[in-house]
């Protein structure tokens, strides 16, 4: 339950969609919020968030309302010392069999470049990797026909101030051009991300790592790490 004083304090600004970042993880989870009883609570996806960091009776979790509907929690075990992420078998993502490449008549024919480990995979390459870098997990909006992706405001202010109109996107021995938006709160991948999307076999729930490697045409490698639904 979200406390009612916070609910008051914020009354009308709060999403039905949100985001929790874990502090330690820079990983985004999607959560629903719903209200029952005239009470409002973190709803769906709560339980895969609560079930993969662990938690347990007497944690204290401190949330932080960012902007974009996001969250940030930082989590304390009972003697408020902060969690720390151990892998066991509720939060170890399955190892999943790479699928063969596909091909219709609609769209183009794609080789899977994914890489089996989900979340732990991609947070190891993001810990090991010395490019300027951030992890996303897909969102509806980023897989559906006509949609578009977010890139981290932080990381935009950091590498993409003077970026150009689209920048490059390499999977594999390929690289692809994005048309980026800017406006005065964010920066989004538009022309081009959707037709990016289909011929990657870009499913809601990947975890994508992308890292800027070459900063002089922002270029960005992907890494795709399949989703375990």
């Amino acid at each position: 339950m979200i406390p009612p004083k916070f609910v008051r304090l914020h009354r009308g600004t709060l999403p039905r969609k949100c985001l929790l970042k874990a502090s330690h993880t820079q990983y985004s989870w999607p959560v629903r919020v719903k209200q029952m009883n005239n009470f409002l609570y973190f709803k769906k996806g709560w339980g895969k968030f609560a079930q993969f960091h662990s938690l347990k009776s007497r944690d204290l979790l401190v949330f932080r309302y960012d902007q974009d509907s996001v969250f940030s929690v930082d989590m304390f075990d009972e003697s408020c010392c902060s969690k720390k992420l151990v892998t066991t078998s509720q939060n170890e993502k399955p190892r999943t069999k790479s699928s063969p490449a596909i091909e219709s008549s609609k769209f183009k024919t794609f080789v899977n470049h994914k890489k089996p480990g989900g979340l732990i995979a991609a947070e190891e390459l993001m810990a090991s990797s010395e490019f300027p870098k951030f992890i996303l997990v897909m969102q509806p909006i980023y897989v559906k026909s006509g949609g578009y992706m977010h890139v981290p405001q932080e990381f935009a202010n950091m590498h993409l101030e003077e970026s150009p109109r689209e920048l490059k996107i390499e999977v594999g021995d390929k690289t692809w051009s994005i048309g980026i938006v800017k406006d005065r709160r964010s920066r989004r991948l538009t022309k081009g991300w959707c037709p990016f999307v289909r011929e990657n076999g870009l499913k809601l729930g990947d975890v994508c790592v992308f890292q800027l490697t070459n900063a002089q045409d922002f270029t960005l490698k992907l890494s795709i790490f399949s989703s375990t639904t």
